[in-house]
């Protein structure tokens, strides 16, 4: 494996996409996520077992994304805007009712990815739904799907979890 600037170039691990998210609603049982700022990595607490307070969505994988992005910082403090965009084929009575839940709430998401990285969106101040569109196209190859966008700001960039924490989660 060489390097680049002190930073491990894997050719393996490049893939794009999202394989699943693990979503919760930020407000229930008191979900508490501490990010180790010397490791990046998070742990999770809450008053009742984790696995029952976060729900796995499996999204289009290729069409699924994150991103997170220094916003200005004109008070001389940073701020990172959140954006996970969910992509979900056929607009089923399942997905509609799942989408107006979440609508609704402040989320907390782990996000697994294609290149095999667990990273947490929304730790601290939690994510939004900003945007939700239902689309069918219009040729017979067209993508028909519903999107949902959750975005937030926090104050690190992302925090990421362990494999031994993940399973704790599912």
């Amino acid at each position: 494996m060489s390097t680049f600037t002190g930073i491990p170039r894997d050719a393996g691990k490049v893939s794009g996409g999202i394989d699943y998210v693990l979503l919760a609603d930020y407000n229930v049982s008191n979900i508490k996520g501490t990010l180790d700022n010397s490791t990046g990595l998070v742990t999770f607490t809450a008053d009742a077992s984790l696995n029952t307070l976060f729900t796995k969505f499996v999204p289009r994988k290729e069409t699924s994304n994150y991103t997170s992005t220094l916003a200005a910082t004109a008070s001389g403090s940073s701020n990172y805007n959140q954006v996970l965009t969910l992509v979900f084929s056929k607009n089923s009575i399942v997905v509609r009712n799942q989408l107006a839940i979440m609508k609704d709430k402040e989320m907390i998401a782990v996000i697994v990815d294609r290149a095999g990285n667990n990273v947490v969106f929304g730790l601290k101040n939690g994510l939004d739904s900003t945007a939700e569109v239902g689309t069918s196209g219009t040729a017979p190859t067209d993508l028909n799907a519903a999107t949902l966008t959750l975005a937030g700001n926090e104050p690190y960039r992302f925090g990421n979890v362990t494999d031994a924490v993940l399973a704790t989660l599912q």
